[in-house]
């Protein structure tokens, strides 16, 4: 999210969500939420709220309703989804002093929600002092609870503008509290001062029992840098970060290396960002090495010491080790925690690299990818390396036997090795993006 507008942070959604609806979504389908405290003990009297987005008669709508939960915590909202409709639902529990958790459920086609369970927790208090670019308090600055990640790496995201009842007004001292969160955890909020608009901002809950944290009111710019590796204009990347009120780590940043299938180019610029946004929270900068076009047309993509392309200057190992090298120059970083990010075109250098002695990439997600065993050296030098495997079973690009014969192989070789598949074909379909975080988060917790 970091601190663009809202609309921006949506992307689409948020700019859907503003349509207004024409008219009232005919009556559809119920949905159920039941709330849980600690021990599953039925949550009585909490705020759910409910936003349904959805396209009866092929025109975009949103519902939103709430309701507050009986004494076994359940409650059911009725004609919430309109029918005939693929629709996506955000339900979120909303009461001061109780953490915000919320879900999003998504069914491409005219389908019955079921029952949606969410489980809270006592919150603590986040105290904000909104200031302004000289760090002076200001007054009138609205603050609601937008995010948080919890610590199985869940993300708990609102839809829109903050609910009323979450949102606080600034003081003169600057002050705002939102019992929203839990200590340590990274969260986002909205805030929006007099006569402006809704706009992100992403922070660490400090762990200190009174802490205050300043949160410009004037949002600044996400670092996204154009930059070279060796000076030269071949070895091309973007450095995303770190992110905006983040704290540097004691031992320096983690890195995410994302080296973008298709083209490998610049055009992925904008999907890198977002994917900054949402696949990490604190602590991590990404970069984006843009793979350069030696020939029109070019194949490999990404060639490697042991898949060669004429013409080219260097191979993939040098480019990214020189990357890594050059990001270090601009940010301190932990070298035990540099990961890489692949899929499609980009993904067999990666095999590559991860069965070199010499890399310097701690840590592997290779998505939807081939396997060319004859390409790598012995995976078993890549032990201490974990490896995180995502595809498609209905993937028709690339087979998923390849993926398998690959997890298989490195499996063999003592290598930690997760899998996971998605639904939705060769891309980034179906809840591959999702399942995307929780690897990043898989490996990194391999490599403290």
């Amino acid at each position: 999210m970091g601190l663009r507008r809202t609309v921006g942070c949506l992307g689409l959604l948020g700019l859907l969500a503003a349509a207004p609806a024409s008219a009232a979504p005919e009556a559809g389908g119920t949905v159920e939420v039941r709330v849980v405290g600690p021990g599953g003990k039925a949550a009585k009297g909490a705020l759910v709220s409910v936003v349904v987005k959805a396209w009866p008669g092929g025109q975009f709508r949103v519902v939103r309703k709430e309701g507050k939960t009986d004494a076994k915590g359940r409650v059911a909202i009725p004609d919430a989804i309109p029918a005939g409709t693929r629709y996506g639902l955000y339900a979120a529990v909303l009461d001061a002093g109780t953490t915000l958790t919320a879900a999003y459920v998504w069914s491409g086609v005219p389908a019955p929600s079921k029952p949606i369970e969410l489980a809270v927790a006592p919150a603590a208090e986040l105290s904000i002092r909104c200031v302004d670019g000289a760090g002076k308090p200001v007054g009138g600055v609205e603050v609601g609870p937008a995010m948080r990640a919890d610590a199985a790496g869940r993300r708990h995201v609102t839809f829109g503008a903050p609910h009323a009842s979450t949102v606080g007004t600034s003081g003169a001292d600057g002050l705002v509290r939102l019992p929203y969160f839990l200590p340590g955890e990274w969260v986002g909020v909205r805030m929006r001062g007099k006569g402006g608009e809704w706009e992100d901002r992403q922070l660490t809950v400090p762990t200190a029992k009174g802490a205050v944290v300043d949160v410009p009111v004037e949002g600044k710019a996400m670092p996204d840098r154009d930059l070279t590796a060796d000076g030269d204009p071949r070895k091309r990347f973007f450095l995303l970060g770190p992110k905006p009120l983040d704290v540097e780590p004691e031992k320096g940043y983690g890195v995410v290396l994302v080296l973008p299938g298709g083209d490998g180019g610049e055009g992925f610029r904008g999907f890198v960002r977002e994917r900054y946004d949402d696949w990490v929270d604190a602590g991590w900068v990404f970069a984006q090495p843009v793979a350069p076009a030696w020939v029109p047309d070019q194949t490999p993509v990404w060639p490697t010491k042991t898949s060669p392309l004429a013409g080219a200057a260097f191979s993939t190992e040098v480019f990214v080790a020189a990357v890594v090298d050059a990001i270090a120059t601009h940010v301190r970083i932990d070298r035990r925690r540099v990961l890489a990010v692949s899929w499609s075109s980009s993904g067999p250098a990666c095999w590559r690299m991860l069965s070199t002695k010499e890399s310097p990439i701690a840590g592997h997600l290779i998505a939807m990818s081939v396997f060319h065993p004859k390409e790598l050296e012995p995976l078993a030098n890549a032990k201490g390396r974990p490896l995180f495997l995502l595809h498609s079973p209905t993937d028709e690009r690339c087979p998923i036997a390849m993926a398998e014969r690959g997890r298989d192989a490195a499996r063999k070789a003592g290598l930690e090795v997760e899998w996971a598949t998605y639904e939705g074909g060769h891309g980034w379909g179906g809840d591959s993006e999702t399942i995307a975080r929780r690897a990043l988060r898989w490996l990194a917790a391999r490599l403290k």
